[in-house]
C-alpha cells in the first residue's frame, strides 16, 4: 500500500506545473475557537512565473541592429531575459498606418544560434 502511494505521488508530482500557481481564497467564521468555513474555498487564474523561460513571454533587453537590408542575411544579435531553445521564431513584418499587415517573414537561425538561453543569433 505504501508503495501504491509513494508511486502515484511521484507520478503526480511530474505532472505538476511548478512555473504556474494559483491562489487558493477560504473564508470562516471562529467559534468557540474553532474555524468553520462559510463557503466553498475559491482559486484564482493561474499565475505565470514570468522569470521561467517556460511561462515568461520573451523580454528583449538589448539588440545590436534594429534595421538591416531587404534582402536579409545581416546577422543580428538580441539579448533576452531567458529563452528555451525549442519553438523559437523570430519574425519580422511591416504594417500600415491602419496596423494591418502589409508583409512578414522569419528569420534563419538554428538551435545553435542560442546562446545559453540569454543571446539569439540570426538574419
Amino acid at each position: 500500500m505504501t508503495f501504491q502511494i509513494k508511486g502515484l505521488a511521484e507520478a503526480e508530482s511530474k505532472s505538476i506545473n511548478l512555473n504556474i500557481v494559483c491562489l487558493r481564497f477560504d473564508a470562516f467564521v471562529k467559534r468557540n475557537d474553532i474555524l468553520f468555513p462559510i463557503c466553498a474555498p475559491i482559486y484564482s487564474s493561474g499565475i505565470n512565473n514570468l522569470k521561467s523561460a517556460l511561462t515568461g513571454e520573451l523580454r528583449i533587453v538589448r539588440l545590436d541592429h534594429c534595421t538591416s537590408p531587404a534582402k536579409g542575411n545581416k546577422e543580428i544579435f538580441i539579448l533576452v531575459e531567458r529563452v528555451t531553445k525549442k519553438n523559437i521564431k523570430v519574425r519580422f513584418f511591416e504594417q500600415d498606418e491602419k496596423g494591418d499587415e502589409i508583409w512578414s517573414e522569419y528569420g534563419k537561425f538554428n538551435d545553435m544560434d542560442v546562446h545559453h538561453q540569454y543571446a539569439i543569433v540570426f538574419k
